[in-house]
């Protein structure tokens, strides 16, 4: 979805995974690519709930 431009949704859908399996998701480098991305694309202006996520991934 991100790569789609839908970064709302790709957010969503992490935080979806992360409820459902949190130490696969924060420690996958895949998820860890795509929260990378999408700190990259909010750089900004990092909304709360992209810094709640990358923190809690120690990516932030």
């Amino acid at each position: 979805m991100i790569w789609r431009g839908v970064s709302d949704d790709a957010l969503t859908e992490l935080e979806h995974a992360e409820k459902a399996a949190p130490l696969l998701i924060r420690n996958h480098p895949m998820a860890q690519q795509a929260v990378r991305t999408l700190l990259d694309l909010e750089r900004y202006g990092y909304r709360e709930r992209i810094r709640r996520l990358s923190a809690r991934m120690h990516i932030l």
